[in-house]
């Protein structure tokens, strides 16, 4: 039995000894395993192990504190000697940097440069200008402003304007020609603005717009082979040179130039690596006669109306921010379009007298297209056995000097180009095609031979017949 102490004390001391225990408990519940939910006496003689309830708050506000601070990574008592979570690693910048590469791979980066905007332009009687939006890298940190940014340059001076990785301006003032000053902390360069007495006389772009040296360069079989970068800088083209100019550097798959209607071209689905910026196309893209808005992706002629008899350079655009879908500008320079920064020439196109886009001479200028190869090709003898030979499937003996060749892919139209010659056993012999419009067909072709001397249709031991046109697979 417990000793009475006399009256409302015993009363008190039993309800002051239920919020203990309920205290402990709580604290059982909130994950402190090491702290006890027992009923401690007021003294510790009145059973034997229990300690007095000042010992045991102290016990246990011991175990809480070391508990606590072993969550924080600040207790090295024993066992304990790190904590579980280390200071500092809590916060976001932290956790990027451990658990994931800081510099990202969205819009290629691979280093701190500018994706887009930021540039000032210079004023007329003003010294305030708006910062205009942009996307930028500065350590890695993606940072975009969606909105302009005012600023008071300082009058006489040049100010190198930075910014920082949290999307802060960074503005720095010396005078006109001054030392340069170091690029502010945690920042990436932008421009240098020159002013005079009353306005921004000159803006120089100071921004890195690409990333020539990325990560990359740093992926490649063995040191003295060539990077990742290498294949996406100088890609592999079909040829180097084209009749729509030079063909440029840059990794590129599909993006043909191919004929639709009068009014309207397109460019078959496909991906480039244009200036930094990978682009593509998950569909063709239907061309269109209007004029473009590459910042929008909207596709069409650079500047101006489209002109009859006139030769246009295809480019692919990659201006159009936070999109990975290309959209196409068509220009008469084949030095870049007007208002497009970043393009990649892939081909070209004409107008006739009427202004209107023709099938012919459609060029893809980093691969060949089906109108510029040989759609087929034969050697048979004079009884039409075939001895080598490509898109033909059979030939067939009509009778002498008289051979009909059969494609095995039709062309897309009859009007292909046939060009052949004879070899005969003892003249010289000539060939020529029937002049029965029906023996020259999408599936087949009707040629002959004959002798420059007799004037006759002859046997010959070697005919050769090749066909260039349209022959899609």
């Amino acid at each position: 039995m417990r000793p009475l102490i006399g009256g409302r004390k015993v009363s008190k001391l039993l309800k002051f000894e239920a919020f203990i225990a309920c205290l402990l408990m709580s604290l059982g519940v909130m994950g402190i395993q090491n702290a006890s939910a027992d009923v401690a006496s007021l003294e510790s003689n009145f059973v034997a192990g229990q300690s007095d309830v000042v010992s045991k708050l102290n016990n246990d506000r011991t175990t809480l504190t070391n508990s606590v601070n072993n969550i924080r990574g600040v207790y090295a008592g024993s066992p304990q000697t790190s904590g579980q979570v280390q200071a500092d690693t809590v916060g976001e910048e932290n956790m990027a940097d451990d658990a994931n590469p800081r510099i990202r791979t969205y819009e290629a980066a691979g280093c701190e440069f500018v994706y887009e905007g930021f540039l000032p332009g210079t004023t007329s009687g003003t010294l305030v200008v708006s910062i205009p939006a942009g996307t930028a890298y500065p350590r890695g940190y993606r940072i975009k402003k969606t909105s302009t940014t005012a600023h008071t340059f300082a009058a006489s001076k040049q100010t190198y304007l930075d910014i920082d990785q949290n999307g802060t301006f960074q503005y720095q003032e010396v005078a006109i020609n001054a030392a340069v000053p170091a690029v502010a902390a945690n920042s990436i360069r932008i421009a240098r603005i020159s002013t005079d007495a009353t306005q921004v006389a000159h803006v120089q772009d100071l921004r890195t717009l690409n990333c020539a040296a990325a990560s990359f360069d740093e992926i490649k079989v063995s040191p003295t082979s060539a990077s990742l970068g290498d294949l996406i800088e100088k890609g592999v083209q079909t040829r180097r040179f084209s009749p729509a100019g030079r063909t440029p550097k840059g990794y590129v798959q599909g993006l043909f130039v191919s004929w639709d209607t009068h009014t309207t071209f397109k460019v078959t689905s496909g991906g480039a690596f244009i200036n930094g910026r990978y682009r593509d196309a998950s569909a063709d893209v239907t061309v269109p006669q209007t004029n473009d808005t590459p910042s929008q992706g909207i596709s069409g002629l650079d500047s101006g109306a489209i002109g009859a008899s006139t030769k246009y350079y295809v480019y692919a655009d990659a201006d159009e921010d936070d999109v990975d879908d290309i959209s196409i500008t068509y220009s008469t320079s084949n030095s870049g379009p007007t208002g497009v920064t970043n393009a990649r020439l892939i081909g070209s196109i004409r107008t006739d007298a009427s202004s209107l886009f023709t099938s012919r001479d459609v060029v893809t200028s980093h691969a060949i297209s089906e109108r510029e190869i040989v759609g087929g090709w034969v050697t048979i003898d004079e009884s039409a056995s075939i001895l080598d030979a490509w898109n033909v499937s059979g030939a067939t003996d009509l009778g002498a000097g008289t051979w009909q060749i059969i494609w095995d892919q039709d062309f897309a139209s009859a009007e292909y180009t046939v060009a052949g010659a004879c070899r005969m056993a003892t003249d010289a012999g000539e060939f020529v095609l029937n002049p029965n419009p029906g023996d020259k067909q999408v599936g087949s072709v009707t040629v002959s031979c004959r002798s420059t001397a007799s004037g006759g249709s002859t046997d010959s031991t070697r005919i050769y017949v090749q066909a260039i046109g349209d022959m899609r697979l």
